[in-house]
């Protein structure tokens, strides 16, 4: 990977930041710029910058910009200034996650799979709870708040819940409660 490259390095495993050309630029842009318009626009500045001078600039971002991301927003914003964006898909992690720790979703006959942020309103998550099987973006909901809602949405306090960083460094730990459990969890994310 040549040229200069904006990323967010906390969602990018480390193998892959090793991929780039030696001689290629790492700028780290913090996680926060994705999230307040603000914030964005600097990223997108700093990125219009480097392509007006006339590097190649690669926005890497962990798992899949376009879901919970800020790839939707900044290619616009890319675009409206006159930089050509070309978008490489990435894995969502709310998907390759359970892959990571064995647990299968939509397996058979099930009816299929929601994936909700955990930042959703309330009346998003009454309709998520309604599939047989839920992928969670984390944000930064404390997982017994995330409990809290699902049990509110109607599921079962005995639902079985698997909760793993969003890493995939590939060395993470899947823990399994109950769902009643969670709601108890006194840390924001269980050990």
């Amino acid at each position: 990977m040549a040229g200069t490259r904006a990323t967010s390095p906390a969602t990018v495993a480390a193998p892959i930041l090793a991929l780039r050309d030696p001689a290629a630029v790492l700028i780290a842009v913090d996680a926060r710029m994705d999230e307040e318009a603000a914030g964005c626009c600097d990223a997108i500045e700093l990125m219009c910058l480097h392509a007006r001078g006339g590097h190649r600039v690669v926005r890497l971002c962990g798992g899949d910009a376009w879901i919970f991301g800020p790839g939707p927003a900044e290619s616009l914003l890319l675009q409206d200034h006159g930089v050509q964006v070309d978008i490489v898909p990435g894995v969502s992690f709310s998907l390759a996650i359970p892959e990571m720790a064995g647990i299968p979703y939509a397996e058979g006959s099930k009816a299929g799979f929601a994936v909700i942020s955990a930042d959703a309103p309330a009346s998003e998550w009454t309709l998520a709870a309604a599939f047989p099987e839920l992928l969670i973006w984390c944000g930064r909901q404390p997982v017994a708040e995330i409990a809290r809602r699902l049990l509110l949405a109607g599921r079962a306090a005995c639902d079985p819940v698997a909760v793993m960083p969003a890493t995939c460094s590939g060395g993470s730990r899947c823990l399994i409660f109950s769902l009643q459990e969670l709601a108890l969890e006194q840390s924001p994310w269980p050990d």
